[in-house]
Protein backbone atom coordinates (compact mmCIF):
# COMPACT_ATOMS: atom_id res chain seq x y z
CA UNK A 1 0.00 0.00 0.00
CA UNK A 2 1.43 3.46 -1.03
CA UNK A 3 2.09 6.41 1.82
CA UNK A 4 -0.30 8.51 -0.15
CA UNK A 5 -3.11 5.53 0.52
CA UNK A 6 -2.53 5.58 4.16
CA UNK A 7 -2.56 8.67 4.62
CA UNK A 8 -5.93 9.41 2.79
CA UNK A 9 -7.07 6.33 5.45
CA UNK A 10 -5.22 8.51 8.55
CA UNK A 11 -7.33 11.62 6.88
CA UNK A 12 -10.68 9.43 6.64
CA UNK A 13 -9.98 8.50 10.61
CA UNK A 14 -9.48 11.88 11.44
CA UNK A 15 -12.48 13.18 10.14
CA UNK A 16 -14.21 10.12 11.80
CA UNK A 17 -13.02 10.56 14.97
CA UNK A 18 -12.98 14.89 14.97
CA UNK A 19 -14.64 16.27 18.23
CA UNK A 20 -17.96 17.63 16.68
CA UNK A 21 -20.82 19.93 18.35
CA UNK A 22 -22.82 16.41 17.40
CA UNK A 23 -20.85 13.86 18.24
CA UNK A 24 -19.35 12.70 21.81
CA UNK A 25 -15.68 12.47 21.94
CA UNK A 26 -14.37 9.36 24.46
CA UNK A 27 -11.68 7.71 25.75
CA UNK A 28 -11.79 4.90 23.19
CA UNK A 29 -12.32 7.21 20.55
CA UNK A 30 -8.46 8.75 21.26
CA UNK A 31 -7.58 5.36 21.64
CA UNK A 32 -8.13 4.55 17.99
CA UNK A 33 -7.01 7.67 16.52
CA UNK A 34 -3.61 7.50 18.69
CA UNK A 35 -3.37 4.05 17.57
CA UNK A 36 -3.53 4.27 13.95
CA UNK A 37 -1.57 7.36 13.11
CA UNK A 38 1.27 6.29 15.32
CA UNK A 39 1.07 2.76 13.38
CA UNK A 40 0.82 3.97 10.28
CA UNK A 41 4.02 7.02 10.92
CA UNK A 42 6.00 4.29 12.93
CA UNK A 43 5.96 2.20 9.37
CA UNK A 44 6.95 5.28 7.55
CA UNK A 45 3.83 5.06 5.46
CA UNK A 46 2.07 7.96 6.78
CA UNK A 47 2.33 11.63 7.60
CA UNK A 48 2.42 12.15 11.80
CA UNK A 49 -0.28 13.87 13.24
CA UNK A 50 0.79 17.39 13.42
CA UNK A 51 1.29 16.85 9.26
CA UNK A 52 -1.95 15.28 9.18
CA UNK A 53 -3.59 17.94 11.22
CA UNK A 54 -1.41 21.19 8.74
CA UNK A 55 -2.86 19.08 5.17
CA UNK A 56 -6.35 18.93 6.43
CA UNK A 57 -6.37 22.61 7.09
CA UNK A 58 -4.65 23.64 3.94
CA UNK A 59 -6.83 22.07 2.09
CA UNK A 60 -10.23 23.54 4.22
CA UNK A 61 -8.16 26.82 2.81
CA UNK A 62 -8.10 25.99 -0.66
CA UNK A 63 -11.58 25.35 -0.52
CA UNK A 64 -12.36 28.68 1.04
CA UNK A 65 -10.31 30.07 -1.70
CA UNK A 66 -11.85 28.93 -4.74
CA UNK A 67 -14.96 28.98 -4.03
CA UNK A 68 -14.58 32.73 -2.65
CA UNK A 69 -15.52 32.05 0.59
CA UNK A 70 -14.21 33.23 3.90
CA UNK A 71 -12.00 30.31 5.52
CA UNK A 72 -13.84 30.82 8.96
CA UNK A 73 -17.45 29.99 6.47
CA UNK A 74 -15.90 26.69 5.78
CA UNK A 75 -14.37 25.77 9.56
CA UNK A 76 -17.96 26.59 10.56
CA UNK A 77 -19.15 24.09 7.83
CA UNK A 78 -16.56 21.43 9.00
CA UNK A 79 -18.09 21.67 12.86
CA UNK A 80 -21.68 20.15 11.09
CA UNK A 81 -19.18 16.50 11.49
CA UNK A 82 -18.95 15.49 7.94
CA UNK A 83 -16.05 14.46 6.44
CA UNK A 84 -14.12 17.47 5.17
CA UNK A 85 -14.16 15.87 1.37
CA UNK A 86 -18.08 16.57 1.56
CA UNK A 87 -17.25 20.53 2.21
CA UNK A 88 -16.63 21.04 -1.22
CA UNK A 89 -20.28 19.82 -2.08
CA UNK A 90 -21.45 21.68 0.06
CA UNK A 91 -20.44 24.84 -1.81
CA UNK A 92 -20.90 23.48 -4.91
CA UNK A 93 -24.50 22.78 -4.53
CA UNK A 94 -25.03 25.79 -2.75
CA UNK A 95 -23.74 28.20 -5.47
CA UNK A 96 -25.32 26.09 -8.53
CA UNK A 97 -28.67 26.00 -6.45
CA UNK A 98 -28.65 29.57 -5.04
CA UNK A 99 -28.84 28.59 -1.28
CA UNK A 100 -27.08 28.87 1.71
CA UNK A 101 -24.58 26.10 2.56
CA UNK A 102 -26.23 25.62 5.97
CA UNK A 103 -29.59 24.73 3.93
CA UNK A 104 -27.57 21.89 2.16
CA UNK A 105 -25.49 20.89 5.23
CA UNK A 106 -28.96 20.45 7.17
CA UNK A 107 -30.05 18.05 4.00
CA UNK A 108 -26.95 15.90 4.10
CA UNK A 109 -26.86 15.48 8.05
CA UNK A 110 -30.61 14.82 7.76
CA UNK A 111 -29.84 11.71 5.97
CA UNK A 112 -30.45 13.00 2.13
CA UNK A 113 -28.26 11.00 -0.86
CA UNK A 114 -26.57 14.37 -2.62
CA UNK A 115 -28.42 13.60 -5.86
CA UNK A 116 -31.64 14.03 -4.30
CA UNK A 117 -30.12 17.19 -2.74
CA UNK A 118 -29.41 18.45 -6.03
CA UNK A 119 -32.65 17.25 -7.23
CA UNK A 120 -34.55 19.71 -4.67
CA UNK A 121 -33.10 22.70 -7.35
CA UNK A 122 -33.40 21.22 -10.45
CA UNK A 123 -29.65 20.39 -10.38
CA UNK A 124 -28.89 17.17 -12.56
CA UNK A 125 -25.82 14.82 -13.40
CA UNK A 126 -25.05 17.49 -16.91
CA UNK A 127 -24.31 19.90 -13.81
CA UNK A 128 -21.34 17.89 -12.11
CA UNK A 129 -19.44 16.73 -15.62
CA UNK A 130 -16.81 18.11 -16.09
CA UNK A 131 -14.81 17.61 -19.68
CA UNK A 132 -11.84 14.98 -20.63
CA UNK A 133 -9.38 14.76 -22.73
CA UNK A 134 -10.29 11.81 -25.41
CA UNK A 135 -7.25 9.97 -24.10
CA UNK A 136 -7.87 10.53 -19.91
CA UNK A 137 -8.90 7.58 -18.09
CA UNK A 138 -11.81 8.59 -16.11
CA UNK A 139 -10.91 5.30 -13.53
CA UNK A 140 -13.34 5.46 -10.48
CA UNK A 141 -15.58 7.89 -12.62
CA UNK A 142 -15.38 5.57 -15.78
CA UNK A 143 -19.22 4.05 -15.30
CA UNK A 144 -20.19 7.63 -14.90
CA UNK A 145 -18.03 8.15 -18.16
CA UNK A 146 -19.37 5.58 -20.17
CA UNK A 147 -22.86 7.18 -19.76
CA UNK A 148 -22.04 10.59 -20.62
CA UNK A 149 -20.46 9.25 -23.75
CA UNK A 150 -23.10 6.91 -24.58
CA UNK A 151 -26.29 9.79 -24.32
CA UNK A 152 -26.57 13.39 -25.52
CA UNK A 153 -26.39 16.00 -23.43
CA UNK A 154 -30.00 16.21 -23.52
CA UNK A 155 -30.37 12.54 -22.03
CA UNK A 156 -27.96 13.49 -18.69
CA UNK A 157 -30.65 14.51 -16.55
CA UNK A 158 -31.83 10.59 -16.30
CA UNK A 159 -28.41 9.91 -15.60
CA UNK A 160 -28.46 8.46 -11.83
CA UNK A 161 -25.11 9.33 -9.72
CA UNK A 162 -24.15 7.61 -6.38
CA UNK A 163 -23.10 9.98 -3.35
CA UNK A 164 -19.20 8.30 -4.23
CA UNK A 165 -19.83 10.23 -8.18
CA UNK A 166 -20.55 13.02 -7.00
CA UNK A 167 -18.13 13.85 -4.01
CA UNK A 168 -15.23 12.27 -6.93
CA UNK A 169 -16.95 14.52 -9.60
CA UNK A 170 -16.61 18.06 -7.48
CA UNK A 171 -13.45 17.02 -6.74
CA UNK A 172 -12.68 16.73 -10.43
CA UNK A 173 -13.55 20.23 -10.99
CA UNK A 174 -12.60 21.83 -7.73
CA UNK A 175 -8.76 20.48 -8.14
CA UNK A 176 -8.37 20.49 -11.77
CA UNK A 177 -8.97 24.37 -11.19
CA UNK A 178 -7.84 25.44 -7.88
CA UNK A 179 -4.49 24.02 -8.95
CA UNK A 180 -4.43 24.78 -12.72
CA UNK A 181 -4.27 21.40 -13.55
CA UNK A 182 -5.71 18.74 -16.79
CA UNK A 183 -8.64 16.27 -14.78
CA UNK A 184 -6.74 13.60 -16.24
CA UNK A 185 -3.93 14.47 -12.82
CA UNK A 186 -6.85 14.58 -10.61
CA UNK A 187 -8.59 11.43 -11.80
CA UNK A 188 -4.85 9.66 -11.00
CA UNK A 189 -4.85 11.19 -7.42
CA UNK A 190 -8.25 10.13 -6.87
CA UNK A 191 -7.83 6.51 -7.86
CA UNK A 192 -4.83 6.13 -5.65
CA UNK A 193 -6.12 8.38 -2.45
CA UNK A 194 -9.74 9.59 -2.94
CA UNK A 195 -10.92 12.72 -2.30
CA UNK A 196 -10.16 14.86 0.49
CA UNK A 197 -7.12 16.30 1.86
CA UNK A 198 -4.95 12.99 0.65
CA UNK A 199 -5.93 13.66 -2.90
CA UNK A 200 -4.44 17.75 -2.72
CA UNK A 201 -1.59 16.76 -1.02
CA UNK A 202 -0.65 14.05 -3.65
CA UNK A 203 -1.08 16.67 -6.40
CA UNK A 204 0.72 18.99 -4.68
CA UNK A 205 3.42 16.20 -4.14
CA UNK A 206 3.35 16.04 -8.27
CA UNK A 207 1.01 13.01 -8.18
Amino acid sequence: MSRDRVAALVYTLFDRTRPSSTRRTTLNTYFVRAFCVALAAGLGLAPTAAEAQDDQQAYLQAVAEHFHVSIDEVRVLARWGRPAQEIPVVLFLAGQGGVSPDAVMALRNAGRGWSAIASRWQLHAGQFHVPLESSADPGPLSGVYEQFRARPGSAWPSIELSDQDVVSLVHLRFLSSYLGVPPRRVLGALSQVGAGPAALRALRRGG
